[in-house]
Protein backbone atom coordinates (compact mmCIF):
# COMPACT_ATOMS: atom_id res chain seq x y z
CA UNK A 1 0.00 0.00 0.00
CA UNK A 2 2.84 2.00 0.56
CA UNK A 3 4.37 1.81 -2.37
CA UNK A 4 1.65 2.51 -4.39
CA UNK A 5 0.77 5.58 -2.64
CA UNK A 6 4.53 6.81 -3.78
CA UNK A 7 4.23 5.36 -6.94
CA UNK A 8 0.75 7.59 -7.59
CA UNK A 9 2.20 10.74 -5.95
CA UNK A 10 0.42 10.48 -2.45
CA UNK A 11 3.60 11.02 -0.11
CA UNK A 12 2.21 12.45 2.51
CA UNK A 13 -0.54 9.69 2.82
CA UNK A 14 2.67 7.23 2.50
CA UNK A 15 4.68 8.62 5.31
CA UNK A 16 1.22 8.42 7.15
CA UNK A 17 0.55 5.07 6.90
CA UNK A 18 4.33 4.43 7.81
CA UNK A 19 3.59 5.59 11.17
CA UNK A 20 0.20 4.26 11.96
CA UNK A 21 2.04 0.57 11.04
CA UNK A 22 4.95 1.78 13.45
CA UNK A 23 2.03 2.47 16.48
CA UNK A 24 0.29 -0.02 16.22
CA UNK A 25 3.70 -1.85 16.86
CA UNK A 26 4.15 -3.17 12.81
CA UNK A 27 7.30 -3.77 11.71
CA UNK A 28 8.80 -2.01 8.22
CA UNK A 29 10.25 -4.39 5.87
CA UNK A 30 13.31 -3.33 3.23
CA UNK A 31 10.52 -2.66 0.44
CA UNK A 32 8.64 -0.05 2.93
CA UNK A 33 11.99 1.89 3.68
CA UNK A 34 12.75 1.56 0.22
CA UNK A 35 9.43 3.19 -0.63
CA UNK A 36 9.75 5.90 1.87
CA UNK A 37 12.85 6.80 0.89
CA UNK A 38 12.06 7.22 -2.64
CA UNK A 39 9.12 9.45 -1.25
CA UNK A 40 11.29 11.57 1.19
CA UNK A 41 13.82 11.90 -2.29
CA UNK A 42 10.75 12.95 -4.60
CA UNK A 43 9.74 15.48 -1.85
CA UNK A 44 13.46 16.29 -0.99
CA UNK A 45 12.23 16.00 2.59
CA UNK A 46 15.35 15.59 4.66
CA UNK A 47 14.17 15.53 8.17
CA UNK A 48 11.81 12.31 6.97
CA UNK A 49 15.13 11.31 5.77
CA UNK A 50 17.39 11.32 8.93
CA UNK A 51 14.27 9.75 10.73
CA UNK A 52 13.64 7.00 9.04
CA UNK A 53 17.54 6.20 8.30
CA UNK A 54 17.83 6.08 12.59
CA UNK A 55 14.90 3.68 12.12
CA UNK A 56 16.82 1.54 9.65
CA UNK A 57 19.51 0.85 11.39
CA UNK A 58 17.80 0.45 14.45
CA UNK A 59 16.16 -2.67 12.67
CA UNK A 60 19.22 -3.35 10.91
CA UNK A 61 18.52 -3.08 7.07
CA UNK A 62 21.26 -0.24 6.79
CA UNK A 63 23.35 -2.67 4.74
CA UNK A 64 20.49 -3.76 2.71
CA UNK A 65 21.01 -2.96 -0.66
CA UNK A 66 17.59 -1.81 -2.19
CA UNK A 67 17.31 0.15 0.92
CA UNK A 68 20.70 1.63 1.19
CA UNK A 69 20.46 2.88 -2.76
CA UNK A 70 17.37 4.27 -1.81
CA UNK A 71 18.92 6.27 1.44
CA UNK A 72 21.68 7.61 -0.56
CA UNK A 73 19.53 8.89 -3.24
CA UNK A 74 17.46 10.70 -0.74
CA UNK A 75 20.06 12.02 0.96
CA UNK A 76 21.43 13.62 -2.45
CA UNK A 77 18.44 14.85 -3.50
CA UNK A 78 17.73 16.45 -0.01
CA UNK A 79 21.47 18.30 -0.25
CA UNK A 80 23.15 16.31 1.87
CA UNK A 81 26.01 14.42 -0.34
CA UNK A 82 28.02 13.93 2.24
CA UNK A 83 25.84 11.58 4.58
CA UNK A 84 24.73 9.48 0.73
CA UNK A 85 29.01 9.38 0.33
CA UNK A 86 28.45 7.99 3.95
CA UNK A 87 26.32 5.03 3.22
CA UNK A 88 27.77 4.70 0.26
CA UNK A 89 31.05 3.87 1.69
CA UNK A 90 29.54 1.64 4.11
CA UNK A 91 27.98 -0.48 1.88
CA UNK A 92 30.13 -0.31 -1.20
CA UNK A 93 32.07 -3.23 -0.32
CA UNK A 94 29.04 -5.23 -1.19
CA UNK A 95 29.96 -4.78 -4.73
CA UNK A 96 26.75 -4.19 -6.13
CA UNK A 97 26.17 -2.23 -9.30
CA UNK A 98 22.87 -0.70 -8.16
CA UNK A 99 24.63 1.29 -4.89
CA UNK A 100 27.67 2.42 -7.40
CA UNK A 101 25.13 3.71 -10.00
CA UNK A 102 23.08 5.45 -7.32
CA UNK A 103 26.57 6.81 -5.84
CA UNK A 104 27.43 8.10 -9.85
CA UNK A 105 24.58 10.23 -9.82
CA UNK A 106 24.05 11.47 -6.42
CA UNK A 107 27.15 12.80 -7.41
CA UNK A 108 26.41 14.18 -11.09
CA UNK A 109 23.45 15.47 -9.18
CA UNK A 110 26.06 17.64 -7.12
CA UNK A 111 28.18 19.23 -9.46
CA UNK A 112 30.71 16.59 -8.74
CA UNK A 113 31.78 14.96 -11.55
CA UNK A 114 35.32 14.26 -10.83
CA UNK A 115 33.71 12.35 -7.88
CA UNK A 116 31.16 10.91 -10.25
CA UNK A 117 33.83 9.28 -12.51
CA UNK A 118 35.91 8.39 -10.23
CA UNK A 119 33.28 6.44 -9.11
CA UNK A 120 32.47 4.67 -12.22
CA UNK A 121 35.94 3.45 -12.95
CA UNK A 122 36.14 2.43 -9.28
CA UNK A 123 32.89 0.06 -9.67
CA UNK A 124 34.98 -1.64 -12.90
CA UNK A 125 38.14 -1.96 -10.82
CA UNK A 126 35.88 -3.92 -8.56
CA UNK A 127 35.32 -5.86 -11.58
CA UNK A 128 31.80 -4.59 -11.37
CA UNK A 129 29.88 -4.98 -15.49
CA UNK A 130 28.48 -1.69 -15.79
CA UNK A 131 25.22 -1.56 -16.75
CA UNK A 132 23.27 0.77 -19.42
CA UNK A 133 22.06 2.86 -16.12
CA UNK A 134 25.92 3.29 -15.36
CA UNK A 135 25.97 5.00 -18.59
CA UNK A 136 23.31 7.06 -18.17
CA UNK A 137 24.83 8.22 -14.66
CA UNK A 138 28.19 9.17 -15.69
CA UNK A 139 27.31 9.93 -19.31
CA UNK A 140 24.25 12.95 -17.71
CA UNK A 141 27.30 13.77 -15.04
CA UNK A 142 29.76 14.59 -18.24
CA UNK A 143 27.14 16.61 -19.92
CA UNK A 144 26.25 19.10 -16.78
CA UNK A 145 30.07 19.61 -16.44
CA UNK A 146 30.30 20.51 -19.99
CA UNK A 147 33.01 17.16 -20.72
CA UNK A 148 31.90 16.56 -23.90
CA UNK A 149 34.92 14.71 -24.83
CA UNK A 150 34.77 12.54 -21.69
CA UNK A 151 31.03 11.60 -22.15
CA UNK A 152 31.55 10.48 -25.78
CA UNK A 153 34.64 7.98 -24.78
CA UNK A 154 32.21 6.37 -22.02
CA UNK A 155 29.34 6.08 -24.92
CA UNK A 156 31.77 4.77 -27.26
CA UNK A 157 33.06 1.91 -24.34
CA UNK A 158 29.59 0.66 -23.75
CA UNK A 159 30.23 -0.93 -27.88
CA UNK A 160 34.05 -1.52 -27.91
CA UNK A 161 34.78 -2.50 -23.70
CA UNK A 162 31.47 -4.30 -23.07
CA UNK A 163 29.56 -5.54 -26.15
CA UNK A 164 26.71 -3.31 -24.91
CA UNK A 165 24.05 -2.02 -27.39
CA UNK A 166 23.41 1.32 -26.07
CA UNK A 167 19.63 2.03 -24.95
CA UNK A 168 17.04 5.00 -25.78
CA UNK A 169 18.24 6.53 -22.74
CA UNK A 170 21.99 5.71 -23.74
CA UNK A 171 21.55 8.24 -26.92
CA UNK A 172 19.27 10.62 -25.12
CA UNK A 173 22.35 11.33 -22.78
CA UNK A 174 24.46 11.59 -25.18
CA UNK A 175 22.05 14.34 -27.54
CA UNK A 176 22.44 16.07 -24.44
CA UNK A 177 25.77 16.08 -23.76
CA UNK A 178 26.34 17.77 -27.27
CA UNK A 179 22.69 20.32 -27.56
CA UNK A 180 23.53 21.27 -23.81
CA UNK A 181 27.15 22.37 -25.06
CA UNK A 182 26.63 23.50 -28.50
CA UNK A 183 27.53 20.59 -30.37
CA UNK A 184 24.18 21.24 -32.37
CA UNK A 185 25.00 19.58 -35.51
CA UNK A 186 26.82 16.40 -33.88
CA UNK A 187 23.69 16.38 -31.88
CA UNK A 188 21.37 16.39 -34.77
CA UNK A 189 22.95 13.78 -36.85
CA UNK A 190 22.53 11.10 -33.46
CA UNK A 191 18.95 11.97 -33.63
CA UNK A 192 19.05 11.02 -37.36
CA UNK A 193 21.26 7.83 -37.02
CA UNK A 194 20.15 6.19 -33.68
CA UNK A 195 18.94 2.84 -34.63
CA UNK A 196 15.60 3.73 -32.87
CA UNK A 197 12.19 6.53 -33.66
CA UNK A 198 12.96 9.96 -31.77
CA UNK A 199 10.95 10.34 -29.25
CA UNK A 200 9.54 13.65 -27.49
CA UNK A 201 11.74 13.85 -25.17
CA UNK A 202 15.07 14.17 -27.27
CA UNK A 203 13.78 16.26 -29.73
CA UNK A 204 13.15 18.71 -26.52
CA UNK A 205 16.88 18.21 -25.66
CA UNK A 206 17.98 19.76 -29.25
CA UNK A 207 14.92 22.26 -28.98
CA UNK A 208 16.43 23.42 -25.42
CA UNK A 209 20.44 23.31 -26.85
CA UNK A 210 19.37 25.77 -29.79
CA UNK A 211 17.42 27.81 -27.09
CA UNK A 212 20.53 28.06 -25.34
CA UNK A 213 23.15 28.88 -27.59
CA UNK A 214 20.84 30.62 -30.12
CA UNK A 215 20.37 28.49 -33.30
CA UNK A 216 16.78 29.51 -34.73
CA UNK A 217 16.74 27.38 -37.92
CA UNK A 218 17.82 24.05 -35.98
CA UNK A 219 15.18 25.08 -33.32
CA UNK A 220 12.78 25.63 -35.85
CA UNK A 221 13.57 22.14 -37.33
CA UNK A 222 13.33 20.54 -34.15
CA UNK A 223 10.02 22.23 -33.13
CA UNK A 224 8.61 21.19 -35.85
CA UNK A 225 9.39 17.49 -35.79
CA UNK A 226 8.28 17.73 -31.87
CA UNK A 227 4.94 18.66 -32.73
CA UNK A 228 4.19 16.38 -35.41
CA UNK A 229 4.76 13.87 -32.66
CA UNK A 230 2.47 15.57 -29.80
CA UNK A 231 0.42 18.31 -31.30
CA UNK A 232 -0.36 19.99 -28.22
CA UNK A 233 2.78 20.19 -26.34
CA UNK A 234 3.23 23.43 -25.14
CA UNK A 235 7.26 22.56 -23.91
CA UNK A 236 7.66 22.97 -27.90
CA UNK A 237 6.06 26.21 -28.14
CA UNK A 238 7.96 27.70 -25.04
CA UNK A 239 11.19 26.75 -25.76
CA UNK A 240 10.69 27.93 -29.67
CA UNK A 241 9.66 31.57 -28.49
CA UNK A 242 12.87 31.18 -25.97
CA UNK A 243 14.70 30.49 -29.13
CA UNK A 244 13.18 33.25 -31.50
CA UNK A 245 13.52 35.69 -28.05
CA UNK A 246 16.94 34.86 -27.42
CA UNK A 247 18.06 36.19 -31.16
CA UNK A 248 15.59 39.22 -30.35
CA UNK A 249 12.88 37.95 -33.03
CA UNK A 250 10.43 39.34 -30.82
CA UNK A 251 7.84 39.09 -33.52
CA UNK A 252 8.26 35.46 -34.26
CA UNK A 253 8.60 35.39 -30.48
CA UNK A 254 5.11 36.88 -30.36
CA UNK A 255 3.31 34.62 -33.36
CA UNK A 256 4.54 31.31 -31.11
CA UNK A 257 2.82 32.31 -28.49
CA UNK A 258 -0.47 33.41 -30.40
CA UNK A 259 0.18 29.93 -31.59
CA UNK A 260 -0.82 28.58 -28.25
CA UNK A 261 -3.20 30.79 -27.53
CA UNK A 262 -5.25 29.43 -30.30
CA UNK A 263 -5.13 26.36 -29.56
CA UNK A 264 -6.09 26.16 -26.08
CA UNK A 265 -2.60 25.61 -25.33
CA UNK A 266 -1.55 27.23 -21.48
CA UNK A 267 2.06 27.49 -20.08
CA UNK A 268 2.47 24.41 -16.32
CA UNK A 269 3.19 27.48 -13.84
CA UNK A 270 6.34 26.59 -12.41
CA UNK A 271 6.39 25.71 -8.61
CA UNK A 272 8.99 25.18 -5.75
CA UNK A 273 8.96 23.11 -2.54
CA UNK A 274 10.82 23.77 0.96
CA UNK A 275 10.86 22.48 3.59
CA UNK A 276 10.41 24.18 7.24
Amino acid sequence: MISALVHKGYSSEAIRLLNRLKDVGGQPDEFIFGSIFNCCAGIVCYRQTKSVHSLVVKMGYEKHVFVASALIDAYAKCGDIENARRVFDQTSRFRDVILFNTMVMAYAHHGLVGEAVETFEKMKLAVLQPSQASFVSVISACSHLGLVEQGCVFFKSMKLDYGMDPSPDNYGCLVDLFSRNGFLEDAKHVIETMPFPPWPAIWRSLLNGCKIHGNKELGEWAAEKLLQLVLENDAAYVLLSKVYSEEGSWSDAAKVWKGMRTRGLVKDPGCSWIEI
